[in-house]
């Protein structure tokens, strides 16, 4: 075909991407590339569209021939640390984000750099500080204090208005976690504002549309266009809830379109912004006493819990343990692949010898992550066969699938959220390890809300002593009480939680008010 017609072709893929048809446009490219190999945009669209299809090998590929044609393109090495990523090859992911970067700074790159670094083993609290910074040097501190001015003495404001801003607050955790929150807000004493980049509708953002005051879609507004529109509203206090995931308006926040700024939930770390005030956390994430310097922002501690969980009703009913019918445990693990690293396997690697004819089931994209996972495990003595792995899965099915597991083994030193609290309330009981990061403590967190601290291990010997201690006589009980267990707790009670977080805002906007 010649170059007019590969155009034509490249801009039907291009529309099949915009709607989310990525199996047709991967399609297109391929046929584009068989007439023309050299062509790098199409190299690095293809990549694109295998992503999102699931097929990390074949999109890594994609962006390595890419990058093979144009080297000095920037956002192509991105693209590949995302693949890298999501198929555990974490060090690869670190390595080949830091190759973009130093070709062209670019504020997304960077976001995706700094999530890596908190799955990564060999970032501390200390070292993930000084990245944080650094981003923060690089791309924010240009922005500071360029627009916006507040009074050095604001006035007292009898309903502040809160703002709220997040890249997708639809039914996924972020909106899952958001709902006790916002349903229960006292509108007698604050105003609720949320800026939302989420375009589609489900059933958790109409909840969550219809729990605020002012809803605003920020899909289609830059950066600096959401500041100035959040500092027209008269926001008092604005709340990030995306950090430096996918989606991140710290660029937004960057600018201080309001004069009290506080980060919350997307994960417990810092953003390394001079210009957020407060991060909300809680007693087990950041003990009192902890070294709070490792922060840019001030912590400010709820009184119980980070998190409110609300009842999922994709969920079915908890189901025996499956070791009643198998005759052996089956242990499992549904975060993201990409916080699981050698590290990790090691110590299931050891729980698996101890607990004979035990399975492991992981959540992964297939591809040859898989069969390199397998391969680690045989060479340390474990029959392949005992590892399955889960793809992703609708809600309904991904509930489901915890009735297939009797013990979930948690992440670190990034530590489920979301996951666990699904597991707890399908009945599945949790092994965590909680490390010095608040990240590595989110289990902590949410067992110590439950009085299930006996699968909170501190050391990684004690996380293998509590998985295999384990024993299926005890898991009947154990699994028929959690959902029982969870709902008067403070993890599940909205307008205790509320409550709490009002008391915080009430704290910040107090205590930035000069007098």
């Amino acid at each position: 075909m010649d170059a007019a017609d590969a155009q034509r072709l490249f801009d039907l893929a291009l529309s099949h991407q915009r709607s989310n048809e990525h199996e047709q446009a991967a399609s297109i490219y391929r046929q584009i590339l068989i007439d023309h190999p050299a062509n790098a945009d199409a190299w690095n669209n293809l990549g694109i569209a295998l992503k999102m299809t699931g097929d990390l090998d074949g999109a890594a590929e994609a962006f390595r021939r890419s990058i093979s044609l144009l080297p000095h393109r920037a956002e192509t090495y991105a693209f590949l640390g995302h693949a890298l990523r999501d198929a555990g090859r974490l060090d690869e992911a670190i390595a080949t984000y830091r190759q973009g970067l130093a070709i062209a700074p670019d504020a997304r790159t960077a976001d995706s750099l700094l999530l890596a670094l908190h799955a990564h083993p060999g970032y501390g609290r200390a070292e993930l500080l000084a990245e944080h910074r650094a981003w923060n040097r690089q791309f924010a501190e240009p922005l500071a204090a360029t627009e916006f001015r507040h009074p050095t003495v604001r006035p007292t404001r009898d309903r502040p208005k809160v703002g709220y801003v997040a890249a997708d607050l639809g039914n996924h955790p972020l909106g899952r976690f958001l709902l006790p929150l916002l349903e229960n807000h006292d509108h007698a004493k604050f105003e609720i504002f949320c800026y939302n980049d989420h375009a589609r509708p489900d059933s958790v953002s109409t909840r969550l549309r219809a729990a605020v005051d002012q809803w605003l879609s920020t899909a289609n507004l830059s950066h600096k266009q959401l500041a100035q529109q959040i500092h027209a509203d008269g926001i008092d206090i604005l709340v990030d809830l995306t950090m430096h995931a996918p989606g991140s308006r710290l660029l937004a926040f960057a600018r201080k379109p309001a004069p009290v700024q506080v980060t919350y939930l997307a994960y417990a770390s810092t953003t390394g912004l001079t210009a957020i005030d407060f991060r909300l956390t809680d007693p087990y994430l950041d003990p009192v006493g902890v070294d709070e310097s490792l922060y840019s922002e001030r912590s400010l501690r709820l009184p119980y819990t980070y998190w409110c969980y609300p009842p999922p009703p994709e969920a079915p009913q908890v189901a025996n343990p499956p070791a009643l019918k198998n005759g052996y445990l089956t242990f499992g693990c549904l975060n993201s692949f990409s916080k699981i690293n050698v590290e990790m396997m090691g110590l299931w690697t050891e729980i698996l010898h101890k607990v004979p004819h035990s399975r492991l089931i992981l959540h992964a994209q297939p591809g040859s992550h898989r069969d390199r996972t397998k391969a680690l495990f045989a060479q340390n003595g474990i029959d392949p066969e005992r590892i399955e792995f889960a793809g992703f899965l609708p809600l309904d099915e991904y509930f489901a699938a915890y009735n297939t597991i009797d013990v979930a083994l948690d992440t670190y030193p990034w530590a489920g959220g979301a996951t666990t609290c699904d597991a707890l309330w399908m009945g599945v009981p949790v092994v965590t390890l909680a490390g010095e990061t608040a990240v590595s403590r989110g289990g902590l967190s949410i067992l110590s809300n439950l009085g299930l601290t006996q699968f909170a291990a501190r050391r990684p010997e004690q996380y293998v002593q509590i998985a295999t201690s384990i024993s299926i006589d005890s898991l009947a009980e154990l699994r028929s009480s959690l959902r029982g267990r969870m709902l008067p707790s403070k993890l599940m009670d909205g307008r205790r939680f509320a409550s709490d977080v009002e008391e915080a805002f009430r704290t910040m906007w107090i205590s930035s008010r000069s007098v």
